[in-house]
């Protein structure tokens, strides 16, 4: 017989098609783990699961091309057949120990639990290496026994492993980035496979070896195509570009084999030897150093429409924008190229204090919700995370980050703070990206942190620029104020004094002269507030019990309040204290409570007003709230304005002076509307430490 028969070559090129697909597997697997990206064990196992794989699909497809027969069975190919069993033994085997980390929180497995997988395996290489090999194709017995052993431990491993996949599988299809706990179609799968070993180990059994051999090979065709799958479709893209780079490849190399065949045909023959492996050498370097790598680039620019420039294209998207945008325009316009250069589907930048910018279609509502921020965010992993490394997240965002078809993870960082991390969003195909790709990825993350630090930079250089000069027009109007108080100050006491003579005198306008003298008291009241905010403040800073410091002032308050028909209540950690000037804060506190009373008088909603002092880790709280009906937000932005006021007889100076004696004090104080109506001021201080109470 000359050549091969027409079925065996089928069976043959199907079985390359298989290897050449675990190949690309086994190369994006290495690739990974060459780069350093991948830190799991599960990263280091399944190149070789992938390698094993490979191997026992290349021995294979030479199986249909040799001789068959019990009697041209040679001691060669028994040891080809044997080195294809250790292969799948081994493969087998450490898929089994990688099924062990899809367990939840699996850790590492016992050293019992490695003895037994890998010592059953070393046992059976054992047996393997040393069959009688030159008396083997005589002893159908032995062989009949070693097959049947064999394909049952094959079923018997990956059962346990499909047993330990399906622990956490999630009832949903393929999706992007959906690395970690297996889905439904991949439980499919492996139960497909399991049943194609069952009946491969009825073919064993069943017939005659040299009668069931395609049937056999065909069923194993098909079993290493159905498990390839599974990794295939989380990889689909390099999958596709690779597969096909690799056929162009190979086939302009036969071509190229081919052609040089024909052109030495007509050399001298003691010429054409050499001729022709020096064409061949010729053809295959070019097809490997230039063929390959033009494939790449064009399947690449057709199937995920990139381009090999695209670093640089982020680079010069990035140079275009100018801190003066101000940060939130900068992350919409440079996430929009992104976007646009890479192809994908989405990308969203979750800012560490909270909020998102989303660019393209990425619905991340629900991972939003449960997205670390704060000092939660700094405890992510700083390096880029892909693939299966997305486990690395925290466990409760596994389910929405799947959902949500996150892809990649990069963290956004500046020079001296974290931004917030990228998420990638795209579709199977697009999932694929190069290491090239996230290399332009995190360039790009790292010069959007700095230009995040210049529009920051820039944006408090503004608000300290309007700051000062509002402060120089506050000292103008101090300055103007405090004459003007002095100018008038003068005249109403002189008055006031005069009205006070002739009430004591008697007279028939004493009415009138108590309605004289309560105006110019108010006037001496509003003239001291406007003297207290033109004077420069001097400090006596001392070390204060706040809690002492609250209850005196709410004693002294207390009488008035309820004659007003309010009560006040007082909550006080003990053991509050703190540096300050006690006779400044608690003019603070008078100011504050009054207007709480003020506004309670006016109204029918309330009529309490609370005072509590706390006592944190470096600062000292004080919170003045109370029932009342509280304002609207137009004034809420306005209440410590100098000047402000909603009052008829206000000045518009005690918030305005409150404000400025904490922030004297390195304090801060905010006003809020409580939930269930009134307000809340809340007053920040340094606390003194323990050394420094004494």
């Amino acid at each position: 017989m000359t050549g091969w028969p027409i079925p065996a070559l089928a069976l043959s090129g199907a079985s390359f098609l298989v290897m050449l697909l675990w190949m690309v597997i086994t190369h994006g697997c290495v690739e990974t783990l060459r780069t350093g990206r991948s830190r799991r064990p599960i990263s280091g196992l399944q190149p070789v699961v992938c390698l094993a794989v490979t191997e026992v699909y290349f021995t294979a497809g030479l199986f249909p091309l040799l001789p068959q027969a019990p009697e041209s069975l040679s001691s060669n190919l028994l040891y080809l057949y044997l080195l294809n069993d250790i292969a799948g033994f081994t493969g087998v085997a450490v898929f089994h120990h990688l099924s062990w980390y899809f367990q939840r929180d699996p850790g590492p497995p016992s050293r019992a639990w490695l003895t037994i997988n890998y010592g059953v395996l070393g046992l059976l290489i054992f047996a393997s290496t040393f069959l009688p090999i030159p008396s083997l194709a005589d002893n159908v017995g032995l062989v009949g026994l070693y097959g049947i052993g064999t394909w049952t431990y094959l079923f018997v491993m990956l059962a346990l492993s499909l047993r330990r996949v399906a622990w956490r599988a999630r009832n949903t299809g393929w999706r992007p980035g959906a690395f970690g706990p297996a889905s439904r179609p991949d439980l499919i799968i492996l139960r497909i496979s399991l049943v194609l070993l069952v009946l491969a180990l009825g073919v064993f059994v069943a017939g005659a070896r040299v009668s069931y051999q395609m049937l056999l090979g065909w069923t194993l065709v098909l079993f290493g195509a159905i498990v390839g799958v599974p990794f295939a479709v989380r990889n689909l893209g390099a999958v596709i570009r690779d597969s096909l780079a690799t056929l162009g490849t190979v086939g302009a190399s036969m071509a190229w084999i081919g052609i040089s065949w024909a052109t030495t045909a007509a050399a001298e023959p003691e010429a054409r030897g050499a001729l022709l492996v020096f064409l061949i050498a010729v053809g295959l370097s070019t097809s490997f150093l230039f063929v390959q790598p033009w494939l790449w680039r064009l399947l690449d620019r057709t199937i995920f429409g990139r381009s090999h420039d695209q670093q640089a294209a982020l680079q010069r998207a990035l140079h275009r924008l100018s801190p003066e945008l101000g940060a939130k325009t900068c992350t919409e316009r440079a996430l929009a190229d992104l976007v646009a250069v890479l192809q994908i589907e989405g990308v969203a930048l979750m800012l560490r204090d909270g909020g998102q910018i989303v660019e393209g279609r990425f619905d991340v509502e629900e991972l939003a919700k449960l997205w670390p921020r704060g000092e939660a965010a700094d405890t992510l992993p700083p390096r880029t995370l892909i693939g299966g490394e997305l486990a690395e997240l925290p466990e409760d965002l596994a389910d929405a980050r799947m959902d949500a078809g996150v892809v990649a993870v990069v963290a956004v960082q500046g020079s001296t703070r974290l931004w917030g991390h990228l998420l990638l969003t795209t579709d199977l195909v697009g999932a694929s990206l190069r290491e090239e790709d996230l290399r332009a990825i995190e360039a790009f993350a790292d010069q959007l942190g700095l230009l995040l630090d210049g529009a920051a930079l820039l944006a408090r250089t503004v608000s300290i620029e309007r700051s000062l000069a509002h402060t120089e027009k506050l000292a103008v109007i101090g300055e103007l104020t405090a004459r003007v108080a002095h100018e008038i100050r003068n005249p109403a006491t002189a008055a006031r004094s005069l009205a006070q003579q002739l009430a004591r005198e008697g007279g028939p306008h004493r009415e009138e002269l108590g309605i004289i003298l309560g105006e110019l008291e108010r006037i001496e009241r509003q003239v001291a507030d406007l003297l207290q905010f033109g004077r420069r403040d001097d400090f006596e800073l001392s070390s204060i019990d706040f809690g002492e410091l609250v209850r005196s002032t709410a004693d002294d308050m207390r009488p008035s309040l309820r004659a007003s028909g309010v009560e006040l209540e007082v909550s006080v950690e003990p053991g509050v204290r703190g540096p300050g000037d006690p006779e400044r804060l608690r003019q603070v506190l008078i100011n504050l409570v009054e207007n709480a009373r003020d506004a309670l008088t006016q109204s029918d909603t309330g009529r309490l007003v609370a005072i509590a002092v706390g006592n944190g880790s470096d600062r000292v709280s004080l919170e003045v709230s109370d029932d009342g009906p509280g304002v609207d937000d137009a004034t809420l932005e306005r209440l410590f304005e100098p000047f402000f006021s909603k009052k008829h007889e206000g000045t518009g100076l005690g918030l305005a002076i409150a404000k400025r004696t904490i922030e004297a004090h390195g304090g801060h104080i905010e006003a809020r509307r409580r939930s269930a109506g009134g307000m809340r001021f809340r007053i920040q201080l340094p606390r003194t430490t323990a050394e420094g109470d004494g």
